[in-house]
């Protein structure tokens, strides 16, 4: 529960998703691989936990147990998380792929989220399994990008970074896994 109560933290901060981890290693000043393993759920030392509770007003074990997103409309959060991933102009190729008129995407923004069919079809569009659930699932607290385009990204970011040694060690599976067939 503490790591999406972490990623929750974030969010309402309002830091972008690519800076969660270099934002939680300035928070608690920690590594930065630390801050990845507690935004994917390893649990925080006291003092860890003892800084985030302090700097946010809440109680400990509040940030280590309680589901905080509680009360919060996950199905309208995931669809204005999905939905501000698309590239400019990109909505009106999401309604033609939904089989809705433009205006209808834009009432998903407004509060009226996609029902039955629709839903299935928003789903399949971003490549989303149909084992999720858009309405219990909180997508848009992902520490991984869930999104082809972020996925992309996120893979180039992690390339990137790599010292030369590592890269050299793991050319040869990335070869493998990435061959043109």
């Amino acid at each position: 529960m503490f790591g999406r109560n972490l990623c929750l933290l974030l969010r309402r901060e309002g830091v972008p998703r690519d800076v969660w981890p270099q934002t939680v290693k300035d928070w608690l000043g920690c590594g930065e691989q630390r801050a990845v393993d507690l935004l994917f759920g390893k649990p925080p030392s006291p003092g860890e936990l003892a800084t985030l509770a302090e700097r946010f007003g809440y109680e400990q074990e509040e940030l280590r147990l309680q589901d905080m997103t509680l009360g919060l409309h996950v199905l309208q959060e995931n669809v204005a998380y999905l939905l501000d991933t698309l590239e400019h102009g990109k909505k009106k190729e999401l309604a033609a792929f939904v089989g809705v008129v433009p205006q209808t995407v834009t009432s998903w923004l407004k509060g009226s989220p996609p029902e039955g069919p629709n839903r299935d079809r928003l789903k399949e569009y971003f490549g989303l399994g149909q084992d999720v659930d858009l309405e219990r699932d909180p997508l848009f607290l992902s520490p991984y990008p869930l999104i082809e385009q972020d996925q992309r990204r996120w893979l180039r970011n992690q390339i990137e970074r790599l010292d030369a040694e590592t890269l050299r060690a793991l050319f040869p599976a990335f070869r493998r896994l990435l061959r043109d067939e």
